[in-house]
């Protein structure tokens, strides 16, 4: 069984809110609440974050998304003012 950590940190990489899931779950299912009423000039995360609806969160919230595209993805050149970032890690873990 494997865990994954996902993170939010601050502009200077401190760890500002946490969440502990499976290891096979999407990066994407804990951005809305990592991001729950925290204020940022802009997020950044890579491109496992990049959803309409992510980026259409992060606008209503006046900061500005600086999300990797998906190769899929349309590209769109944004600018970056990095306040707020998502991160996530696997590790593997077993259960007792």
């Amino acid at each position: 069984m494997t865990t994954k950590i996902h993170a939010l940190v601050e502009g200077l990489g401190h760890l500002a809110r946490w969440e502990l899931t499976a290891g096979q779950r999407a990066d994407i299912t804990q951005a809305a609440g990592l991001l729950d009423g925290i204020r940022a000039q802009s997020v950044a995360a890579d491109k496992a974050y990049d959803a309409d609806a992510l980026i259409g969160l992060i606008a209503q919230t006046g900061a500005e998304a600086v999300i990797a595209p998906r190769e899929t993805a349309c590209c769109n050149v944004l600018t970056m003012s990095t306040c707020t970032s998502i991160a996530t890690s696997s590790s593997a873990g077993s259960v007792a």
